[in-house]
C-alpha cells in the first residue's frame, strides 16, 4: 500500500561506496562525536531525547557529508542490537522527487494542492511551490521501515481516521503524519527507536520548509508525549549550521526562577578537539557498546541498592 522500496538499504550502500570522497579530517572529526558527553547521555539515557549536530564542512556542498557516515556507522550498530529499533532519512539524496522505483503519480502531480484530492484536508494546503512530494516519500520510507523492523502482530494497523485509500494514493501528508505517529505509540516500552534525520539543512529551502518543519515537529513530539511507551531518540545532524530547524531542539528551562534560560540540545563539531587517529569504523562500534555496558552497569548497581 505504501508503495515505496528499500530507500534505507540504498542509501546506505551509495554514501558507503563514497566515503573516501569525503575529507579525512572530516571524517575523524565525525568520529569523535561519540567520545562528547552530550551524545553520550542521548545514547545511553532510558528516557526520550533529541539531539542536533551540525559541522562547517569546507569542502563544496554535496548530497553527503561526513555526518551522513557517521549515520550510516550508527545504523549498522544500532539494528542489530536487541530491542532497538533504528529508522533513517538521507535528506541530501532525496532533493528531487521521481527515481522510477516507486509506484507513485510523477513529481509534479504529487506536489499539486492537495485540496484537488483530499477536501477535508486543510492542513495540507501549502503555499503554492511547496514541493510535498519528497517529504511524503520521506514518511512512507520511515513508515515502511517501521513494519519491516517490528512485528506489530495481527492487530488493524490503521487508525481511526486514516484511509487507505489516501494512503496509497500517496496524496495526503497528514494521513501519512498521522499513521506513523499511531504506529510508535504502538510500540512497547522495552523497544527504544532510534528515528536519523541527515543533511536537514538541505530542507530548509523554501520549497521544502514548510511541510519538513510540521513532519519534523511530529517527530519531536514523540519525545515528549505522555503516551509514547517506548524511549525515542531523535538525531537530526547538518554538514552546515541550520537557521530554523535549530529552533526545535531549544527549550525554555522553567526551573531558572523565571529567566526564561534557553537550553539546548544542540552540538557543534567546532567544538570538538581535532585528532590525529584515523578513521575506524570498529572503534565507533566498541565505543557505542562501552557507553551501553557502563549504563547497564550502573543501571544494575542503582537498582540493588534499591
Amino acid at each position: 500500500m505504501l508503495g515505496i522500496a528499500d530507500i534505507d538499504t540504498a542509501d546506505i550502500e551509495g554514501i558507503e561506496e563514497k566515503e573516501k570522497e569525503h575529507p579525512l579530517q572530516d571524517r575523524i572529526r565525525a568520529e569523535q562525536i561519540v567520545q562528547g558527553q552530550i551524545f553520550q547521555e542521548w545514547v545511553v539515557s532510558p528516557t526520550s531525547m533529541k539531539l542536533m549536530i551540525y559541522g562547517n564542512f569546507s569542502s563544496l556542498m554535496v548530497e553527503t557529508s561526513a555526518l551522513s557516515i557517521f549515520c550510516t556507522t550508527l545504523i549498522k550498530a544500532f539494528r542489530p542490537r536487541k530491542h532497538y529499533l533504528c529508522l533513517v532519512w538521507f535528506c541530501g539524496r532525496h532533493l528531487e522527487y521521481d527515481d522510477g522505483s516507486d509506484s507513485d503519480s510523477s513529481d509534479e502531480e504529487d506536489d499539486l494542492d492537495s485540496s484537488l484530492y483530499l477536501g477535508q484536508y486543510e492542513e495540507d494546503n501549502y503555499s503554492s511551490g511547496t514541493r510535498q512530494g519528497v517529504i511524503k516519500r520521506m514518511m512512507r520510507s520511515l513508515i515502511a521501515q517501521l513494519l519491516c523492523d517490528y512485528d506489530f502482530g495481527p492487530r488493524n494497523l490503521l487508525p481511526p481516521g486514516v484511509d487507505p485509500e489516501l494512503i496509497e494514493e500517496g496524496h495526503s501528508l497528514s494521513q501519512l503524519r498521522h499513521l506513523f505517529g499511531w504506529l510508535v505509540r504502538q510500540l512497547p516500552e522495552e523497544i527504544t527507536l532510534f528515528c536519523l534525520v541527515d543533511g536537514i539543512f538541505f530542507y530548509e529551502r523554501e520549497d521544502f520548509e514548510d511541510p519538513m518543519l510540521d513532519v519534523l515537529g511530529d517527530i519531536l513530539e514523540l519525545t515528549t508525549s505522555d503516551d509514547v511507551l517506548a524511549s525515542v531518540k531523535v538525531l537530526v545532524t547538518s554538514p552546515r549550521p541550520t537557521s530554523t530547524v535549530r529552533v526545535g531542539f531549544e527549550d525554555e528551562d522553567d526551573s531558572s526562577d523565571g529567566a526564561g534560560e534557553t537550553k539546548t540540545s544542540i552540538l557543534s563539531m567546532d567544538l570538538l578537539i581535532p585528532s590525529h587517529v584515523d578513521v575506524s569504523e570498529e572503534r565507533v562500534d566498541r565505543n557505542l557498546g562501552v557507553i551501553e555496558d557502563e549504563r547497564a552497569r550502573e543501571g544494575l548497581a542503582e537498582s540493588n541498592l534499591t
